[in-house]
């Protein structure tokens, strides 16, 4: 049996001052986080998820495991990480057939990888979808609880389903929410849509919810214009 694996989802740096490291991971991308709660912060990165959470440093922390993070002009990414405080471990290099790779550490000790692969494209397929899913909690839901069973649904259910690309939880303002989700065709996104009927992770998540409007629900083919 092999592992149905979809690709690299999020990778999740342990830090003992989330302040801090949000102020310098927000600096060195360039980027403000899209879940920002004293739990945990959460960054989009070219639809992946670049996690925080904070956690006492009690030992030293491996390389064992390591992302790395695509850019376009890796030497400047590199300068730009070093010039907020990263630390230099491995100053990029030619790894063959101009697939560059660097690495630094965080003030954290993360280690954060960089590489540019040329031969690397996460384009979505022909005729694509993204689904549209505005929503709201409800008055006993709190932001905790949905992140926790927001995880949960795309673990337990959203991988599992024929077509489906990748997800990404927006938030604006108080109380709005859009759950944004890339399927193959419309005709999986409806088909994932009706089995949420019959799971009970799906129905967990949508009894956070205010009752939900069908129709707000909408499906848009991606227009590839190159």
């Amino acid at each position: 049996m092999n592992i149905d694996a979809k690709g690299l989802r999020t990778t999740i740096y342990k830090v003992d001052d989330l302040k801090a490291a949000k102020d310098w991971y927000t600096k060195a991308f360039g980027i403000l986080p899209y879940f920002d709660e004293p739990f945990y912060v959460g960054y989009t990165i070219a639809g992946y998820e670049l996690g925080l959470i904070p956690e006492p440093t009690t030992s030293p922390k491996t390389t064992n495991v390591l992302s790395y993070w695509g850019v376009d002009d890796i030497t400047d990414a590199f300068d730009i990480m070093v010039s907020n405080g990263a630390t230099e471990l491995e100053t990029p290099k030619d790894v063959g057939d101009g697939v560059m790779v660097a690495m630094v550490k965080d003030p954290w000790q993360n280690v954060i990888g960089l590489i540019h692969n040329p031969f690397f494209k996460t384009e979505s397929p022909e005729n694509a979808v993204i689904e549209w899913a505005p929503f709201q909690l409800n008055e006993h839901t709190t932001k905790e609880e949905l992140f926790n069973i927001s995880i949960r649904l795309e673990k337990e259910f959203l991988i599992h389903q024929s077509g489906f690309i990748k997800r990404e939880l927006l938030h604006e303002g108080n109380n709005n929410w859009v759950d944004l989700i890339y399927w193959e065709s419309e005709k999986v996104a409806q088909l994932a849509l009706d089995k949420c009927k019959d799971n009970e992770v799906a129905q967990q998540y949508f009894s956070m919810m205010k009752a939900l409007d069908d129709k707000a629900v909408k499906h848009y083919t991606i227009i590839k214009t190159n």
